[in-house]
């Protein structure tokens, strides 16, 4: 399952940012916390609003004149790449994402530690939310190298983590001494700093996520009800609570959860189409009659 959240874009640094962008659910992932400022968002412009505007409106040949215009002006700020790559990245646009991305990385080089991260997560959320099939290894490489800059963002631990889980590549051994100890940790700070309830919600669905993908079914559906508790409106968190909950064998708990999550997130085609599948192969578990035409 990949969070684009659906794209997660959850990492602090970047709420002033997704104030603009809009809050909300994106690739994972990807779902994000409550914007707050951080002075990012005075780095916005209005030609860059006017892009993201025009993506919205499904006109990408003139939101990358808008974009274009904005990085001629500016051709060495990292923030600028990141706002415009995860605008592309919402938008489901993810070549284009990731394009800016790479750009950005390239023509930022030896800017303040903190921006350089903010584009790197951008860079991890793109490959990662990237459609047909993620880019797991670059998403875990791009989140790795934001991770080192900014060593002490919660958010930026929470990604890595919740990559690793994702990543078919991933060993078990990465998963015990790197994603689980990253996403505890990430949840640890995220409670320490009191951030909001739906923050630290979305931590603990990256913990239970790992705990899952190393068997430890009780721990991982223990940590994910209380993420669901703490976000309730996120559909993916709910998605993964019924995953639990099926290979624990209760059929009727996960298919409550999967109604829930379906009338959250019934917009979303990627999880749509998962929850979709899952709700059949439940209804036949439990043998309940299909709904009327």
């Amino acid at each position: 399952m990949n969070r684009q959240r659906h794209s997660r874009v959850s990492i602090r640094l970047m709420y002033g940012i997704l104030a603009v962008i809009g809050a909300g659910a994106i690739v994972g992932l990807y779902a994000c916390t409550p914007p707050q400022t951080n002075g990012y968002d005075q780095q916005v412009t209005a030609g860059i609003k006017e892009g993201i505007e025009l993506l919205k409106k499904n006109q990408p040949e003139l939101a990358r004149v808008k974009f274009e215009a904005e990085i001629a002006g500016t051709p060495r700020n990292p923030v600028l790449y990141a706002v415009i790559t995860q605008a592309y990245t919402r938008v489901g646009r993810h070549d284009q994402a990731i394009e800016y991305a790479e750009r950005g990385i390239k023509a930022t080089t030896g800017a303040p530690l903190k921006e350089r991260a903010v584009l790197l997560t951008a860079a991890g959320d793109a490959y990662l939310s990237r459609r047909p099939a993620a880019d797991y290894d670059l998403a875990v490489e791009r989140y790795a190298e934001a991770h080192k800059l900014a060593p002490n963002e919660p958010a930026i631990m929470n990604n890595l983590g919740y990559a690793y889980a994702e990543s078919p590549s991933t060993t078990r051994e990465v998963l015990e001494k790197q994603a689980r100890p990253l996403t505890l940790e990430a949840v640890r700070l995220a409670k320490e700093q009191s951030e909001p309830d739906v923050t630290v919600g979305t931590f603990l669905d990256s913990l239970g996520w790992v705990d899952f993908k190393l068997g430890n079914l009780e721990e991982a559906a223990a940590n994910l009800r209380l993420a669901a508790e703490l976000a309730p409106k996120m559909a993916e968190i709910l998605f993964h609570c019924a995953v639990v909950a099926e290979a624990r064998g209760k059929y009727e708990d996960a298919y409550t959860d999967l109604v829930r999550a379906d009338n959250l997130d019934a917009a979303n085609p990627m999880l749509s189409d998962q929850l979709t599948e899952m709700k059949k192969r439940l209804k036949a578990k439990l043998a309940l009659p299909d709904a009327p035409k």
